[in-house]
């Protein structure tokens, strides 16, 4: 402070004018101090300068060090800086701010994965979250959606970046919570894993057409969410790995012809896909498969490096391992006895090597309701039925809100 003090006093020393008999320092006379001195007593400020009644600025109220008192005075430095550098400064500190936000919500990333029931969902993502987790645990199964996280250091910067996964429940009837962790904000940089049981190669292809065709529903539905809010009209930027687990067990149960084939078909269905969907094998059994698959996922969804050209795999006598747009018609070449690629001619040939099987999967709910048949209970069933009648006046109560308001 006496630092500041002193040079402050050597420059308003330099500074000193003689007008007309009267000492003036940086536009205060000596006439005026006593004024000054006066209104400081009262709590006021002192605002005289060259010019009549000037604003004062605090940022030029400096201390002259005279004798062994302080003397405030009003002086304006050459290189004061303008008022509008305030407002530039927090204009700055908002866009920094904002940028700040912007980032953090940048380094976040969902990750959502389907498929049916049973078929390896919750393996995949807990191998993928700790890989050297015991292969015989089994995981409990899902009902509804499971949340997991993982968090990894950005090698751009020093944030880490979260990938949230959401596990979506096997059921017919939880196909439609795929559309709960997506929406028009979250979609950019989405990755969604279709995993496919090949235990049931009967069911594999039908199975990855519903479930592409399910994502792509999704992805137009967010595209117009963000468009409607003034985002932008072009197509997410989304990536779609389909997982084709327990390979093992198919590679052991069915001959090398027929697997070529099955892979084919599935290899059509990912490169037709919009945008088109990488493919990989995976054994909870085969350590090297599930690290394809981690690697595969991490340079989509935690900006990890991309996977080696020599370690692209296409021909089914090993696990499958082709990222998206590594593939292509020609490499797949035609189904049998057709010269042109179509979704129901790989079907054809789908179907050819893997008849679709005669029994049919019954849904949880028809399960559920088989067995509460065999043990009736008059009260609960009583309530229940009056628990449906509310919700069936409820609902006609809403839709008569809804007419009402578009009348």
């Amino acid at each position: 402070m006496l630092a500041c003090g002193i040079i402050a006093a050597s420059r308003a020393h330099s500074l000193l004018t003689e007008t007309g008999g009267t000492r003036r320092i940086g536009g205060l006379t000596t006439q005026d101090r006593g004024e000054w001195r006066q209104r400081r007593r009262q709590g006021g400020r002192y605002e005289a300068s060259d010019e009549p009644r000037a604003k004062h600025d605090p940022r030029t109220h400096f201390f002259c060090l005279r004798s062994s008192s302080a003397l405030p005075f009003i002086y304006q430095p050459e290189s004061s800086l303008p008022a509008p550098a305030a407002v530039n400064l927090w204009a700055q500190l908002e866009k920094h701010q904002r940028s700040s936000l912007q980032e953090q919500k940048s380094s976040d990333v969902t990750v959502v994965v389907c498929g049916r029931k049973r078929s390896g969902k919750t393996s995949l993502v807990d191998r993928f979250i700790n890989q050297h987790k015991d292969p015989s645990q089994a995981p409990n199964a899902t009902v509804g959606i499971d949340y997991k996280y993982a968090r990894q250091p950005d090698p751009n910067s020093n944030r880490k970046t979260v990938a949230h996964f959401f596990d979506i429940g096997g059921d017919e009837r939880l196909e439609a919570l795929v559309s709960c962790p997506l929406s028009g904000s979250s979609i950019e940089g989405c990755v969604l894993v279709v995993v496919v049981d090949m235990a049931k190669p009967h069911s594999a292809f039908g199975t990855l057409q519903h479930y592409l065709k399910l994502i792509q529903g999704e992805v137009e539905r967010c595209r117009l969410e963000r468009v409607a809010a003034g985002g932008a009209v072009e197509t997410p930027g989304v990536h779609t790995i389909v997982c084709l687990a327990k390979w093992d067990l198919f590679a052991d149960a069915h001959e090398p012809e027929r697997r070529k084939w099955l892979c084919r078909a599935l290899r059509y269905l990912c490169v037709s896909a919009a945008p088109p969907a990488g493919l990989v094998s995976t054994s909870v059994r085969d350590k090297t498969s599930i690290m394809t698959f981690r690697s595969m996922l991490k340079h989509c969804a935690l900006s990890g490096p991309a996977i080696r050209a020599s370690a692209v795999q296409r021909e089914p006598m090993r696990p499958l391992c082709i990222p998206s747009g590594t593939d292509s018609l020609d490499a797949i070449g035609p189904p049998p006895n057709a010269a042109t690629h179509s979704a129901p001619q790989w079907e054809r040939v789908a179907n050819e090597y893997f008849p679709p099987s005669e029994t049919v999967e019954r849904s949880e709910a028809a399960v559920v309701s088989v067995d509460l048949d065999k043990y009736a209970e008059p009260l609960v069933n009583a309530m229940a039925e009056q628990k449906r009648e509310e919700l069936k006046a409820y609902l006609r109560q809403v839709e008569r809100r809804q007419r009402l308001r578009e009348e």
